[in-house]
């Protein structure tokens, strides 16, 4: 994904001067952002159309 791609996506801006064909890294898989866990939705399991979420 560019910059470009990104800003289409989201409808937000950025600065001028900033070039909108540089690469951004997307990172796909589990995750672990210091306490916080990121699971991609596509590695939650569902169960009758409904997305399990724990209590």
């Amino acid at each position: 994904m560019n910059l470009a791609e990104l800003l289409h996506r989201t409808d937000l801006e950025v600065l001028e001067h900033l070039e909108r064909q540089v690469e951004i890294p997307v990172l796909d898989g589990l995750q672990a952002h210091g306490d916080l866990i990121v699971i991609p939705l596509h590695m939650v399991p569902v169960v009758r159309g409904t997305v399990l979420v724990a209590d």
